[in-house]
């Protein structure tokens, strides 16, 4: 089961598309941060599935024109729910703060989904008060990763 295992920077460069070294720069600035760290020199990191997929999050954030500190800051929220297995994540970009929600379906409590997405990521921008609002669909991101750990 991929809830048990671990993954290594190769893995993680097969199946996200991240290079090792450019992995290994963001887990030194600790904005992407590892299941288990290296025990010393020549000894891979690992990741768990939920930390694969802060990876691909993460670059997904960087690809929608966020800062890489920006995108960081936002990491803290989802290895926090992470385990919750949330199905969407909303970022609001304001003027003066970005906030970010984990959704466990797009719609009204106690109805289920509401409106169908069948893509990574949707992006509003400028509406009232807010400069982009985004809604990164988790689930689909998931289910790419995880189809492309288990070749």
């Amino acid at each position: 089961m991929l809830t048990e295992r671990y993954f290594t920077s190769f893995d993680i460069n097969k199946t996200v598309d991240v290079p090792p070294d450019r992995l290994q720069l963001w887990i030194s600035y600790g904005w992407i941060i590892p299941t288990k760290k290296s025990p010393g020199k020549g000894k891979p990191a690992l990741f768990n599935i939920n930390a694969v997929l802060a990876v691909a999050i993460f670059k997904e954030m960087l690809l929608l024109g966020f800062s890489r500190k920006t995108a960081a800051a936002q990491m803290p929220h989802f290895y926090k729910h992470a385990s919750e297995n949330p199905r969407y994540m909303e970022i609001e970009v304001k003027d003066t703060e970005t906030i970010t929600r984990f959704l466990p379906y797009l719609g009204v409590e106690g109805k289920g989904d509401l409106i169908a997405m069948d893509g990574e990521v949707i992006t509003i921008y400028k509406t009232k008060g807010v400069r982009s609002f985004h809604l990164v669909n988790i689930e689909k991101i998931r289910d790419k990763v995880v189809k492309a750990m288990k070749k």
